[in-house]
């Protein structure tokens, strides 16, 4: 077992979501010096963005806690370039409450504070609840994530996996003892529309409209996360930060 000297946390539901306090719980179960570094206010779907148009505030809100006026990528850059004396061994991110699967990974801020950690050369895990938008945070499992993934955590960092990749981990929402396993997974693919937009009109006539996502769709393909997820499995999924097709590189090229 190698040992985890230092965890830097950070999530885009915010500073004081429950997913997040669930994250401390596990991380210092495996770790004595856990760190914190997370958004003043919820930042899902930003993906990885950073904010170089606006000034970054900081409001250090307990020891080794910090809440940073911007994105998840944001906590990360500023966690390792600013408020830690030394880096991390391990950056975790979440735990998010909705799962981050298929098409929802390149929009994810929870995944994108991963992937900002592996830009850093720093193992990272992205960590996720089964649920939607409009879970409301307390019906869902925590204690089950708070059980299951210290030892998986721990397994995987064991591993020395290249830190070019992200572990991407979605839980089932279900008890601890209605887990069916553990699954790695491919990412999975939305074959309907997942977004949804709804037009609506202010008080003096003007339109403004929300843009919302759809439910997970009934039949996922074989072998994706959704499966896995719907299946009650913890869906493990590697991710990596090289976005090269080669194939169609290789098609191109021979085509020009």
């Amino acid at each position: 077992m190698r040992k985890i000297n230092r965890i830097l946390i950070v999530n885009d539901d915010g500073i004081d979501s429950i997913g997040l306090k669930s994250m401390v719980k596990i991380a210092k179960q495996i770790c004595a010096d856990v760190w914190v570094v997370a958004p003043m206010y919820e930042q899902s779907g930003v993906s990885r963005a950073i904010s170089i148009h606006d000034p970054i505030f900081v409001e250090q809100r307990a020891d080794k806690t910090f809440a940073i006026k911007g994105t998840p990528a944001d906590c990360v850059v500023m966690g390792l370039e600013v408020l830690l004396d030394k880096q991390p061994d391990l950056i975790l991110s979440g735990v998010n409450r909705g799962h981050n699967a298929a098409d929802f990974m390149h929009l994810s801020g929870t995944v994108a504070g991963a992937g900002m950690g592996s830009t850093y050369n720093i193992a990272s895990m992205a960590l996720s609840l089964m649920g939607s938008i409009k879970s409301d945070y307390k019906t869902l499992n925590w204690q089950m994530v708070e059980k299951s993934a210290p030892d998986l955590i721990q397994k995987l960092f064991d591993m020395q996996f290249d830190t070019q990749n992200i572990i991407n981990i979605n839980f089932p929402d279900c008890e601890y003892a209605n887990v069916a396993g553990i699954k790695t997974c491919k990412q999975g693919k939305r074959t309907d529309k997942f977004v949804i937009v709804d037009k609506r009109e202010n008080l003096r006539g003007s339109s403004y409209y929300w843009i919302n996502f759809k439910p997970m769709a009934e039949q996922p393909q074989a072998g994706s996360e959704l499966e896995a997820l719907q299946q009650d499995f913890i869906a493990i999924t590697a991710l990596s930060q090289n976005l090269t097709n080669y194939e169609l590189n290789d098609i191109i090229k021979k085509s020009l």
